[in-house]
């Protein structure tokens, strides 16, 4: 699973917390994260307690909050990037960026949070049509809080406050999340098929991408070769990437529609997966 540690909040809270610190180092060596530093340990063990003692008063002010699940150490895929910890809630996710001291800029605290934030709303599959709501942790310089439903800092003492006002704003539950399918859930880091076919429409006049200097041989030869290697990927279950390349006008954004029009209708989206990327803009 993606997170190091997974547990309802009731079993997080009779945890020992260096009992916890520990077990997050073994997973994390054994991830091939390399070699731990002291100061890493030392953060995980304020971080847990922390969060222990935020947690306790939640449930103390929000019984049901014991039901929730919380991850530890959650890897999002792809891109490796590691919120300090998820809680899954009431059917909403929230994310938990803790930082110790005062150094750090409440700003910049809870931009990092809201980034991870971002990340999995975007991309991550059960995720998608949630609210995710990041919050920063800790006593922070410039602590302006942010509208809460969309996540704020909380300085220690505020959390539970802030979360049970978040689930005010947002209106009560929603549906239930079910958080081993969430922690093994599937991560889109690119648009899927359709969506980035109606993304092209959107940005591109038809008549610009009707305009194109290939004859029809070159687009129907283009199209052939790129349904040929999807075949071929599917049938023997391993991942091709497809580069059209040309110069600008060449008909490669309507070689690559045409090639989603006629995939669309042969994959099974619930199942495969493939994504399509065009731009002419420099990134």
């Amino acid at each position: 699973m993606p997170a190091s540690y997974r547990a309802l909040v009731a079993d997080f809270l009779r945890e020992d917390a260096d009992k916890l610190v520990g077990l997050l180092a073994q997973r994390s060596v054994g991830r091939g994260m390399g070699q731990l530093s002291a100061l890493q340990v030392i953060a995980w063990a304020e971080q847990i307690r922390v969060l222990q003692r935020e947690l306790r008063s939640l449930r103390e002010r929000l019984p049901r909050a014991g039901e929730w699940a919380i991850l530890l150490e959650y890897s999002i895929p792809v891109i490796g990037r590691r919120p300090d910890a998820i809680l899954l809630g009431d059917g909403h996710v929230f994310v938990l960026e803790y930082k110790a001291g005062t150094t750090e800029s409440a700003a910049a605290a809870f931009d990092q949070a809201q980034g991870y934030a971002l990340d999995l709303r975007d991309f991550h599959e059960e995720s998608r049509n949630r609210k995710v709501v990041p919050f920063a942790l800790g006593i922070l310089r410039g602590g302006t809080h942010h509208p809460v439903e969309h996540g704020g800092v909380a300085a220690p003492g505020e959390l539970a406050g802030c979360l049970i006002h978040t689930l005010e704003r947002l209106g009560g539950a929603g549906a239930a999340l079910d958080p081993a399918r969430w922690d093994g859930s599937r991560y889109f880091a690119v648009p899927t098929l359709v969506e980035a076919a109606a993304s092209i429409y959107d940005d591109h006049d038809v008549r610009e991408i009707s305009h194109s200097r290939a004859g029809q041989d070159n687009l129907d030869a283009t199209l052939n070769a790129i349904l040929v290697a999807a075949r071929h990927a599917r049938a023997t279950d391993c991942k091709i990437l497809c580069i059209v390349t040309g110069v600008p006008g060449a008909g490669k954004t309507l070689a690559g529609l045409n090639a989603i029009s006629s995939l669309v209708k042969t994959l099974d989206l619930e199942k495969d997966q493939a994504a399509f990327l065009s731009g002419n803009g420099p990134s």
